[in-house]
């Protein structure tokens, strides 16, 4: 479930990630098909594009004899067709990565997208759960929502209150298909006061945006005000809707 952009893919094949980053980054192409394409694209349109701005012996010696014979007219018209050849190719590159960033093949969708969302452990200790919560951790982290799922369930249903549970159960929900039982644990959260409210909201938007229900999806982003922690990430997903 990759969720790197076309300037990721740049700034790694540019050596502009950190190390930590950059093992990440290699990480996901080892799985991810799409992703590895975008990379590979990316060094193929790279190189192409220096060996044609590169000036080659041809262009020399053309250079040469023009300055040699001291037409100033011809080599003017020489300079604009070379010139005109370079803008050519520019604006074919352009539109590369113009159709790369619109398609973005290494994207699943917009909730793929937006979704990936790494479960923290726990500090407290859940009614001496600790063993449970921390199989609900390792599954939920490997993307293995049935597990943690089930795992969450029994914890949810003995501490209903615990935000983060509330928060991460309902992910697991959202996750397994069903959305409405996960919508009315988000919209409790929503309703209180907990850190996780606007988080909740924000989550209440992709099960609708799984559905492809946007208009909804863009009723629960409205509802993020500028002061979460969110705010950015929520306008972003309200503009690409």
């Amino acid at each position: 479930m990759s969720m790197y952009s076309m300037e990721d893919v740049a700034r790694f094949a540019e050596g502009d990630m950190e190390v930590g980053e950059r093992l990440k980054f290699e990480e996901a192409l080892r799985g991810d098909e799409g992703l590895r394409s975008a990379l590979s694209r990316y060094y193929d349109i790279h190189s192409s594009l220096k060996m044609q701005l590169t000036e080659d012996e041809d262009d020399r010696k053309l250079r040469q004899t023009l300055s040699n014979a001291g037409n100033v007219h011809f080599k003017k018209e020489a300079k604009l067709i070379q010139m005109q050849r370079y803008l050519t190719w520019i604006s074919a590159v352009a539109a590369v990565f113009l159709v790369l960033l619109i398609w973005a093949p290494w994207r699943n969708n917009l909730y793929e997208e937006y979704a990936e969302t790494e479960m923290i452990a726990m500090v407290e200790r859940s009614g001496g759960d600790d063993d449970q919560m921390a199989k609900a951790v390792k599954a939920f982290n490997k993307e293995d929502f049935s597990e943690a799922r089930a795992a969450l369930e029994p914890i949810y249903k003995k501490d209903p209150a615990n935000a983060m549970v509330q928060y991460y159960y309902a992910i697991t929900l959202v996750e397994t298909d069903d959305a409405e039982t996960a919508r009315g644990v988000l919209e409790e959260l929503y309703a209180g006061t907990s850190v996780y409210k606007y988080d909740a909201a924000f989550y209440i938007a992709l099960s609708f945006l799984k559905e492809e229900n946007k208009e909804r999806a863009r009723y629960w982003l409205q509802k993020i005000p500028e002061d979460a922690v969110n705010y950015a990430k929520s306008r972003e997903l309200l503009n690409k809707l």
